[in-house]
C-alpha cells in the first residue's frame, strides 16, 4: 500500500513543490519596504446614509466627535477617538480625508483609514 499510495500521490506532489518554489522565487519574498498596515477607526453612518467600501470622505473635527462628510452632507460620526487622530487632523488644518476599508452587514458601520 505504502509504495501505490506514493507512486499515485508523486505528480501531484511534485507540482505542489513546483509551485512552492515559484512562490519563494519572486523577488517581493525579502522586499525592503515592508507594507505598513494603516491604523482603522470605527464610524457609524448617519441619516440613514449608506456607505460604501473604497468610498472616501472628508473628515472634520466638531465639538463632540470626529464626522464624515461626502459633500456638504454629513454621512457618518466617530466617537471615542483617540487623542492622536484629534491632534492629527487638527494639524491638518482640521480637515483629513477617510476612505471605507471594511463596512460590517449587519449593523452597518464601517472601519475608515484616515491619512
Amino acid at each position: 500500500m505504502g509504495v501505490d499510495f506514493a507512486k499515485k500521490c508523486a505528480k501531484s506532489f511534485q507540482k505542489a513543490w513546483d509551485r512552492g518554489m515559484r512562490e519563494l522565487s519572486t523577488p517581493t519574498l525579502f522586499s525592503n519596504e515592508p507594507s505598513l498596515a494603516g491604523r482603522t477607526y470605527c464610524a457609524v453612518p448617519t441619516n440613514g446614509t449608506n456607505l460604501t467600501l473604497g468610498h472616501e470622505f472628508v473628515v472634520r473635527i466638531t465639538d463632540d466627535a470626529v464626522r464624515l462628510y461626502d459633500g456638504c452632507s454629513e454621512v457618518g460620526i466617530m466617537k471615542d477617538n483617540p487623542a492622536a487622530l484629534i491632534t492629527a487632523i487638527k494639524e491638518n488644518a482640521g480637515f483629513a480625508v477617510a476612505k471605507v476599508t471594511h463596512v460590517h452587514e449587519i449593523s452597518g458601520a464601517v472601519d475608515v483609514m484616515v491619512a
